[in-house]
């Protein structure tokens, strides 16, 4: 779904949502650039650990929201982005 100002609305629900294009973005919107293979290994072993504990889906899209949320602020807060912005 695309929002009128263009950034893109995602569900962030279940398992099935792909990471990799939320990711993407993510890294589009605060770095300018998609996110270099290292960098996505490194997000999905995040988002496996926070989902991995999860005892129902209700628990498991709170997990995907929350570990979403944590590489955001984990963008937002690195050098690149701060020289870059």
């Amino acid at each position: 779904f695309q929002a009128e100002d263009g950034i893109r609305d995602y569900k962030v629900t279940g398992v099935q949502t792909c990471a990799l294009p939320i990711l993407r973005d993510l890294y589009l919107l605060a770095l300018g650039r998609a996110p270099r293979p290292e960098e996505v290994r490194l997000a999905r072993e995040h988002l496996g650990k926070k989902t991995a504990q999860a005892k129902d889906d209700a628990a498991r899209t709170m997990a995907r929201r929350e570990a979403f949320e944590d590489l955001a602020w984990a963008l937002i807060n690195t050098k690149e982005f701060l020289f870059n912005h």
